[in-house]
């Protein structure tokens, strides 16, 4: 197929999946309001700050083109980090104006360990961003020149749990905050100290385990990292009721050693990210082939089928 038809594809599925797209799903399936374009990072107290003096940074988002004012398809859906600047950095439609404004406690600081409601709306954040994005997630299938309709209805059996789990989960983190039970949420904190502002990023997963009923169990897992003061701060969050679920599925998390953390953890973003960020200063001193090294492992998570991307190969450096 060639460029043309894919982008001809692109706009078709695009058309097909717009009325889900213009929905805010804060609760999902009961806001009618229409959406803006939120950031799921804060841009005044990380995104400013990472783009240093030249306001660029140099972001990585497989769905970047959903956005209403970007182009449905652009650069073949590679994974290429592209220049953009706080303003449009991280953005989504996924929340309107009224429920937007939830979050601007994190957008005006950052939180700190001891600040549970300020850790509970990061979290939040991130889940709705990882729902809005399952729920309009493009198959790849129909950039192949499958038929759309046909590939839309064989999402795998792990898109439709995750989507299911994180519907599930977005609802609950819903009443957990009508009722301002911010501690419903444990937080794990890894920080790696004496860095440059080098990376944000943000994911929501869920991983199998059994225990010792010998029953499979799944345990989710959000995801956030930013730069704070020089140092780069990793906040692990889950509800507390899945504690040995994240410790069993993840003991990578809880290791003593810093680089067995940073290489789990580097391979975890570059497998399950919503969306990347490096900083000018880091991104443009990296090598051509560490860039191929990020970029291979993208496309290498992509190709994967969805239920089998924990077997993906350990890699054996890290981004930070």
């Amino acid at each position: 197929m060639d460029e043309n038809a894919k982008k001809e594809k692109a706009r078709e599925f695009f058309e097909k999946t717009s009325e889900t797209l213009k929905k805010c799903v804060f609760v999902p399936g009961e806001c009618s309001e229409t959406p803006t374009s939120a950031h799921s990072i804060s841009r005044s107290k990380i995104l400013v700050p990472m783009a240093q003096h030249n306001d660029i940074l140099y972001e990585l988002d497989q769905y970047r083109s959903l956005n209403f004012d970007i182009e449905p398809y652009r650069d073949g859906y590679d994974s290429k980090f592209n220049k953009t600047n706080p303003r449009k950095a991280s953005i989504f439609p996924g929340l309107c104006n009224t429920h937007d404004r939830i979050f601007n406690e994190i957008d005006n600081k950052i939180p700190s360990s001891a600040e549970p409601k300020g850790l509970f709306l990061l979290a939040y954040r991130t889940l709705i961003h990882s729902y809005w994005m399952n729920l309009n997630c493009l198959n790849k299938k129909a950039l192949l020149g499958e038929d759309i309709e046909k590939s839309r209805k064989s999402d795998t059996i792990y898109f439709r749990r995750l989507r299911n789990i994180s519907e599930g989960f977005v609802e609950e983190m819903h009443k957990q905050c009508t009722a301002n039970n911010w501690n419903s949420l444990e937080h794990k904190f890894i920080i790696f100290e004496n860095h440059s502002p080098t990376i944000a990023a943000n994911s929501f997963q869920i991983d199998y385990f059994e225990y010792e009923t010998n029953e499979k169990y799944y345990s989710p897992l959000v995801t956030n990292i930013f730069p704070v003061c020089g140092d780069i701060v990793c906040v692990f969050s889950y509800p507390k009721q899945h504690r040995i679920g994240v410790k069993i599925s993840r003991p990578e998390l809880f290791n003593d050693s810093e680089i067995t953390k940073k290489k789990y953890i580097t391979s975890e973003i570059l497998r399950v990210f919503n969306v990347m960020l490096f900083s000018p200063e880091y991104y443009e001193s990296l090598t051509e082939e560490r860039k191929f090294e990020i970029h291979n492992r993208v496309e290498l998570s992509k190709s994967y089928n969805c239920g089998e991307i924990s077997s993906l190969p350990n890699i054996n450096w890290h981004l930070f």
